[in-house]
């Protein structure tokens, strides 16, 4: 029979380990969300690099955003306030 100190430890080792496992998972969980941010960035900037080799300027998709936004579309992904809905483009 373990003597009690003993059982002690083990329990005190226990929940030691039960917490180093929490911080290896939130810290996968962070890495993981920086990966998909990562991700859609350098997606972004590959569709950004073909159409500048396209010869389209920065100025051209500057203003071709600002078009698009007029137009109900936020380039953000969240919709835009009724107040921007009725474009008269």
């Amino acid at each position: 029979m373990a003597p009690p100190y003993q059982i002690m430890q083990d329990i005190e080792d226990y929940n030691r380990h039960d917490g180093m496992n929490k911080q290896v998972n939130d810290a996968i969980t962070k890495i993981h969300m920086v990966n998909l941010v990562s991700a859609r960035q350098n997606e972004a900037v590959i569709a950004l690099a073909k159409l500048q080799c396209y010869g389209i300027t920065e100025n051209q998709i500057l203003n071709l955003c600002k078009i698009i936004e007029m137009n109900g579309h936020n380039m953000a992904g969240a919709e835009l306030p009724k107040m921007y809905m009725s474009s008269k483009f």
